[in-house]
């Protein structure tokens, strides 16, 4: 999800709901929108690789501390 996702959703359920981008979890990147992968050839591919399992162990951290 980029913001532009997030700030439409936000506006039909409200700011209340807990949605979040998949990088707000992440601990290794202040980006916060994956970034389109396609045009940074091979290199942009490992890149988001990179940053999605960084952001999913974040997310599994996160969950594990939910009651």
């Amino acid at each position: 999800m980029d913001s532009e996702n997030l700030a439409a959703l936000r506006q039909r359920f409200g700011d209340a709901t807990r949605l979040h981008r998949l990088l707000d979890f992440a601990g290794h990147t202040a980006v916060r929108d994956v970034p389109d992968p396609y045009y940074g050839g091979e290199q942009g591919f490992e890149l988001v690789l990179d940053m999605v399992e960084d952001a999913g162990q974040g997310l599994i951290r996160a969950l594990q501390r939910t009651p």
